[in-house]
């Protein structure tokens, strides 16, 4: 149950494209030097990206560049969280058009792995090694379903 999308980079690859595009037509190495930025920004990204959780039967597992088992027993606490609970964040990762990847670090819940591209459907998982923020596609059956295992 549950993959996490990285749904802007296929739009990063196609600003890259025009990017570079854009500096063979004109001559200007600016261009390329932008594509280059956007291109490093897309790979870091996708360190994080493609951040996958399975249930199974005695825990969650999220794979990726950050494996994590966390059996059901040990979860203190799940529920829905929303993005005005957050706040501001400090982060190693990013934060971009709905989808966050990485750790950040909030004022009001600590610090937290996000695996997330949908801010609207956001579950805070703790226990007492880790706390983490993912977005399956209906957070209300995932929680339950989470609980019933619990």
């Amino acid at each position: 149950m549950g993959v996490t999308r990285k749904p802007y980079r296929i739009g990063a690859v196609f600003v890259i494209f025009i990017l570079a595009a854009l500096g063979v037509i004109t001559d200007d190495v600016t261009y390329f030097t932008i594509a280059v930025i956007v291109a490093t920004f897309l790979f870091i990204t996708s360190l994080f990206g493609n951040q996958i959780y399975r249930l199974q039967s005695d825990k969650i597992t999220f794979s990726g560049i950050i494996h994590r088992d966390v059996f059901y027993l040990d979860i203190q606490e799940i529920r829905r969280i929303y993005s005005n609970e957050l706040g501001l964040g400090v982060r190693f990762g990013s934060r971009l058009f709905n989808s966050s990847q990485g750790l950040f670090h909030f004022e009001s819940i600590g610090q937290v792995l996000m695996h997330t591209d949908n801010d609207n459907n956001m579950v805070f998982i703790k226990t007492n090694e880790v706390q983490i923020i993912i977005s399956p596609k209906d957070p209300d059956a995932f929680i339950e379903e989470m609980r019933s295992r619990m």
